[in-house]
């Protein structure tokens, strides 16, 4: 009888790791979790999400219905380079307040209005057009006031 139990315990663990490797396989187990990742720069990663929706903005502002060899390679170098400003900012300890980014989405041409003053219509006309949310459009103008301030350090020493 106690052998019988045994051989019953043992053929049930045996058969739950047959059923698991069978259904999830071992490249999970000892995957370093860098699924997804187009490039590295630094800690910074370019995950392919990020460079399907830099594809899909490319795309849109060339008109274009395919990319060619030499448009994957503009996207990337493109995605690269913001994360190197990304790096250089974070190293030079760069922080863009609220305030200044407000500053510089107001002095912008495309939201000003005929008298030249800042226009919140204008805003909302450009986010509807561009099918935009608000958060993207700060996103974006953060990362270019980052590359403004860094370029301008660098120049200026």
């Amino acid at each position: 009888m106690k052998s019988l139990t045994k051989k019953i315990f043992v053929t049930i663990i045996t058969g739950i790791i047959i059923v698991i490797f069978a259904a999830w396989g071992m490249g999970d187990l000892f995957s370093t979790g860098n699924k997804n990742i187009v490039a590295e720069v630094g800690n910074k990663k370019i995950y392919v999400k990020d460079y399907i929706n830099q594809a899909r903005l490319y795309v849109r502002k060339k008109n274009n219905n395919s990319l060619l060899d030499r448009d994957h390679s503009i996207i990337l170098n493109s995605l690269i380079s913001e994360k190197i400003y990304e790096k250089f900012a974070e190293d030079l300890n760069i922080k863009i307040s609220d305030k200044s980014l407000a500053f510089f989405i107001k002095n912008d041409d495309n939201f000003k209005d005929k008298s030249g003053k800042f226009s919140r219509v204008e805003y909302e006309k450009y986010l509807l057009i561009n099918n935009l949310n608000p958060k993207t459009v700060e996103n974006f103008y953060k990362k270019e006031l980052i590359k403004k301030v860094t370029i301008e350090i660098f120049i200026n020493g």
